[in-house]
């Protein structure tokens, strides 16, 4: 028998008698069909790795090529060959992705479709949630090449613009696409020279989750999970220049001001995020990073992100941890989706969960520096945080886990398109119920930070 899954021309068989809710080879690959279908960031980034079986924690070392200079030969010269290099990237297995439940044996006994629906679909989407999160989080990492503003719409000019900073940074045409989240698909959708998914006169993309049109030469895809902040959602302390500055300047005067290295702001007129590079206390002189793109005038509002610290008095977070990191001192806790840095570091995390209870968060990354009890936590400012990209930004390495050797254990994997996924099964005789668990093992990494830029709204 063949099961086909027409959106995605997936063909999986089996035989008649394999055909069943207590085979762990059915769940597996109907979950991969699942797990492909919510995901749109795995679409759009570079997945060229070898699909070998890996463990949590493995680095794989990948081989980027470096750009080469194209050259005017001389007439009757000699050609001026360019040594062939290829920058060695290494991409650890650090996202263990997983979700568990339990089906009680008369529950197997029904419909496939019901099972599927019932148990599967809910916990391969969540895994596929935070998949996406993780990748989207490296949204905040593209602040550098920004274009439009906060507050400012996501129209068809907006996008125009987005291609122009793509274009200055010698971005290659070929697959550029647009990822943008609920808000910004809204705005899109309301252009008249977007061009619809189902208006292109031709046949689809072979990028089907998400897509919802064309425009000045990008794919446009939307995720539920693009950071979306409101300024309500954030502390704010609002202070203001003494003099004009120009686009470019690193540094404005301020009449008197408290900030600390680190804190992020934004300038009214300019509006695009800037990180503090020098503490002040009582200064006149504000200096940030990465710059303005757009001029400011003298009496124009700064606006301050608020910082908080870690509250952790027992240990150190060591370089690596992945659990939840208790924070202290903010007016307004974090959101899931907002941007994060720690001390002067401006290395971007995101939060993709949170418990206010414990007073927690959880970061899209383990730690690449150690954090320890009194660490400034540096909020990020708000808007719609939305990214073009082409695949050579990031790369996406997904590899499918080990098999169980354990008797009582029933697993199988299934990998399809460089996408893997798997799933155990165990009986539990007291309680007359199967533990299902489903898992991925995913890392990924930036590439070439220029062949991205940041859409802010």
């Amino acid at each position: 028998m063949k099961l086909y899954n027409c959106s995605k021309q997936h063909f999986y068989t089996y035989d008649d008698n394999d055909l069943d809710a207590h085979n762990p080879q059915w769940w597996a690959e109907e979950a991969l069909i699942e797990l492909e279908e919510n995901l749109v960031y795995a679409q759009t980034v570079n997945r060229d790795y070898d699909n070998v079986f890996a463990r949590a924690g493995e680095t794989v070392n990948l081989r980027r090529p470096n750009r080469m200079q194209g050259k005017r030969v001389a007439d009757g010269g000699e050609l001026s060959p360019q040594a062939i290099s290829s920058t060695p990237v290494a991409v650890k297995l650090n996202q263990h992705l997983e979700a568990s439940f339990n089906v009680h044996d008369r529950e197997l006994q029904r419909s496939l479709s019901d099972v599927r629906q019932e148990f599967l679909v809910p916990a391969v989407r969540s895994i596929a949630l935070q998949a996406e999160r993780i990748l989207a989080a490296k949204t905040f990492n593209s602040y550098l090449n920004v274009a439009n503003k906060v507050g400012s719409a996501v129209n068809y000019a907006a996008v125009v613009n987005a291609n122009k900073v793509m274009r200055q940074n010698n971005v290659p045409m070929q697959e550029r696409r647009l990822i943008v989240g609920p808000e910004a698909e809204a705005s899109l959708l309301n252009e008249d020279k977007l061009i619809k998914i189902n208006n292109m006169g031709e046949p689809p993309s072979p990028i089907l989750t998400g897509q919802i049109g064309r425009a000045s030469g990008f794919d446009v895809l939307t995720t539920p999970v693009q950071s979306e902040v409101l300024e309500s959602d954030i502390e704010i302390t609002t202070e203001a220049t003494s003099a004009t500055a120009d686009p470019g300047a690193k540094q404005v005067a301020v009449a008197s001001m408290d900030i600390d290295e680190g804190q992020w702001l934004m300038i009214a007129g300019d509006m695009t995020p800037q990180r503090c590079t020098e503490t002040l206390s009582s200064g006149t002189t504000l200096k940030f990073e990465p710059g303005l793109r757009s001029s400011v005038e003298s009496s124009a509002a700064v606006y301050v992100y608020e910082s908080g610290t870690i509250d952790n008095s027992y240990d150190d977070y060591p370089i690596g941890y992945d659990q939840g990191i208790k924070i202290t001192g903010l007016t307004k806790f974090p959101q899931v989706g907002q941007g994060v840095s720690f001390n002067e570091d401006s290395r971007p995390y995101v939060i993709i969960a949170v418990n206010e209870t414990d007073n927690k968060i959880w970061l899209d990354d383990p730690l690449e520096a150690k954090l320890e009890d009194g660490d400034e936590v540096n909020l990020m400012p708000h808007g719609n945080w939305n990214l073009g990209l082409i695949p050579d930004f990031m790369t996406l390495v997904n590899r499918p886990l080990e098999l169980p050797t354990s008797a009582n254990m029933n697993a199988a994997i299934a990998s399809y398109n460089n996408l893997a996924i798997r799933v155990m099964m165990s009986y539990d005789h007291k309680k007359l119920s199967y533990l299902v668990s489903v898992d991925i093992l995913m890392g990924s990494k930036i590439l070439n930070p220029d062949m991205a830029v940041l859409l802010l709204g």
